[in-house]
């Protein structure tokens, strides 16, 4: 297997194993090494995975000017990978972020993506997460839940969105070994409360359900 790095800042909601990074400033790291594989080749040059994390702050201000800044950032940086946060759908004001801003890029640039909703308000609005991807998925993105306890003061429904990407089109020409065309990437999408305590649990949960996942994926491996 390949193992595949990123560290993303910013608010940040999304984690890339074997190697995961999860946090504000990525400070909880662990190494998932799975079924024996040590995944010690390293992406780099040709072969480096871009992830990019952005948190759009649902409608806030003046939406739809903020969205002509994104999408020229996003345009500009072309990371394979995309995690988006904050994305709000709203019936009754017919707008929804997610496929707005999808529209808003370059055709073609992030052919692949998928939103999760993550809670619901009175007014019949949505909030949730999504991610973007110039590398295809192997498998259609599942969604988990991430608990939420009676005592939390945070009372948001948090979500990890989980997405393998396959690293062929990317490993191709890097130098990468034969088995480059089974190479693929976990990539989760999250949204972390803004409570400390609830946010370090959801990282804790995290790390377990990425962990669970390349187990599983080592044994259909097989």
């Amino acid at each position: 297997s390949t193992r595949a790095e990123a560290r993303v800042g910013g608010g940040l909601g999304a984690a890339v194993a074997p190697r995961l990074f999860v946090g504000d400033e990525g400070q909880y790291a662990v190494d998932a090494e799975v079924g024996g594989r040590s995944g010690e080749e390293t992406m780099s040059g040709e072969g480096e995975l871009k992830v990019v994390t952005y948190n759009l702050q649902n409608f806030e201000g003046d939406w739809r000017a903020r969205l002509r800044g994104i999408a020229r950032l996003l345009a500009h940086e072309k990371a394979h990978v995309v995690a988006l946060q904050e994305l709000r759908r709203s019936p009754g004001r017919g707008d929804d972020m997610f496929e707005v801003l999808r529209a808003s890029l370059p055709e073609g640039l992030y052919p692949h993506g998928r939103y999760a909703r993550a809670m619901e308000f009175r007014n019949g609005d949505e909030e949730g997460v999504g991610i973007l991807s110039r590398l295809p998925f192997a498998e259609a993105p599942e969604v988990e839940e991430l608990t939420l306890r009676e005592n939390d003061p945070d009372r948001n429904q948090r979500v990890a969105l989980c997405a393998w990407v396959k690293l062929r089109g990317l490993l191709a020409g890097a130098g990468a070994g034969a088995d480059v065309a089974e190479a693929e990437a976990l990539v989760v999408v999250t949204h972390f409360s803004y409570e400390a305590a609830v946010a370090e649990r959801h990282a804790g949960e995290l790390l377990a359900v990425a962990r669970r996942r390349l187990l599983r994926r080592a044994g259909e491996a097989g």
